[in-house]
């Protein structure tokens, strides 16, 4: 999928300023070239990658293995607010944001307790080891013989 971001990406640039592109794509000197796919046009491609090996008999589906891998948010722990009884995470995401009040000394902050005001999708996670930080995570499904990617889900840190 990021191979063909980066192709689309370096074709949008070619067809902005390419006069022969544009005719080619029907595409008018003063019309906005596009920038972005979209979800599910990516779905729709992998998608119909997976159809392909499974056709070519490249994916058997006898055995498969899922793992997760943890990835950093953008998102720093200075941006986490109090979570109050009324304030839940939906209203979080409707801009009903409680005021940005630091915890007091020695009181911990966790999911439960705090929510992320630039990032609230974002949660507390860490590995042995490593630091607490806001994270997401990458749940990660493969054909266990031909290592060919069967499905992926990002969710936030703390699911499992």
């Amino acid at each position: 999928m990021m191979i063909i971001s980066y192709l689309y990406r370096q074709l949008c640039k070619e067809v902005q300023f390419n006069i022969a592109y544009r005719w080619f794509c029907k595409v008018s000197i003063t019309d906005k070239v596009p920038d972005r796919l979209g979800v599910n046009v990516f779905k729709e491609i992998f998608i119909n990658i997976i159809l392909q090996c499974k056709k070519v008999g490249l994916i058997k589906g006898e055995r498969v293995m899922t793992d997760g891998t943890l990835f950093q948010a953008n998102a720093s722990l200075d941006s986490m607010i109090p979570l109050n009884k009324r304030t839940d995470h939906n209203d979080l995401k409707r801009k009903k944001l409680v005021t940005g009040i630091p915890p007091p000394e020695g009181k911990k902050i966790t999911n439960k307790t705090h929510i992320s005001k630039t990032d609230s999708d974002a949660s507390l996670a860490f590995k042995k080891g490593a630091i607490r930080s806001l994270k997401y995570k990458n749940h990660l499904t493969i054909d266990a013989d031909s290592r060919v990617i069967l499905d992926t889900q990002i969710t936030t840190g703390s699911n499992h």
